[in-house]
């Protein structure tokens, strides 16, 4: 992507992202920052380990979820509740889907009280279908809407 970003033309309704499954992946956050996506996005999924030192600042939105099928590898509810604070803090809408198991989370966690709900959002200035994620803090990243 960086060697390619600076002879694409890039619309203003571009938005580009990257995967990052686990910590050893993270240098692709630094790299999605270097092209000018009218929105840069980060898909953590599968999440596969935790996302020590995960830095948001220029991402526009995060989508975090699990792995699914038959012989799955498992999420921790930590990582996910690590990863939503983070995005509150920094004001980045955050994305939950596909926990992987009904009742995600340890005894007496439920996805319910530790926030942790799927959302349906499509956008992070709240105008995609079932409005603004319930999990986070909504800004408008660019959207052409």
């Amino acid at each position: 992507m960086r060697r390619v970003a600076d002879r694409l033309e890039w619309p203003r309704n571009l938005w580009m992202g990257v995967s990052v499954e686990n910590a050893e992946e993270l240098g692709r956050v630094a790299v999605l920052r270097t092209v000018p996506a009218a929105v840069r996005f980060l898909s953590l999924e599968p999440l596969l380990g935790p996302l020590t030192g995960l830095e948001l600042d220029g991402m526009g939105w995060v989508i975090v979820g699990g792995e699914s099928g038959p012989g799955h590898r498992p999420m921790e509810q930590d990582w996910v509740i690590q990863i939503r604070d983070a995005c509150r803090a920094a004001g980045v809408p955050f994305f939950f889907k596909q926990p992987h198991r009904p009742g995600f989370g340890r005894p007496g966690r439920s996805a319910r009280r530790t926030g942790l709900r799927t959302t349906r959002a499509l956008c992070p200035c709240g105008s995609g279908t079932g409005g603004a994620p319930a999990t986070s803090t909504t800004r408008n990243s660019g959207c052409s809407r």
